[in-house]
């Protein structure tokens, strides 16, 4: 069984925040009606994301001293697919 201490688990949070970020950024999109908008939210989740987790999880020495390259690979894969869902649904909404 998985208890609750394994959801605040770092690693387990940055798994979970991807797909969040994707829906709220679509969803921000589609309300306001402009594509671009769906990228920002999900880069302005992902940063207030990451900020927190390394002030919670971390500490002051670890801030400086992590660079992790696979993240922020795979958050701008997701910022991208976040762009691609935000212009094929307003595209998709407009015929």
């Amino acid at each position: 069984m998985i208890s609750a201490s394994t959801w605040f688990n770092p690693y387990v949070l940055e798994v979970l925040i991807l797909p969040i970020a994707v829906v709220i950024g679509t969803g921000s999109a589609l309300v306001t009606k402009k594509i671009i908008v769906g990228p920002i939210i999900h880069i302005s989740i992902s940063v207030l994301f990451y900020w927190w987790n390394f002030t919670y999880f971390h500490d002051e020495d670890y801030h400086y001293n992590r660079i992790d390259s696979e993240w922020i690979l795979i958050d701008l894969i997701f910022v991208g697919i976040t762009g691609l869902l935000s212009w094929g649904l307003l595209k998709l909404r407009r015929k």
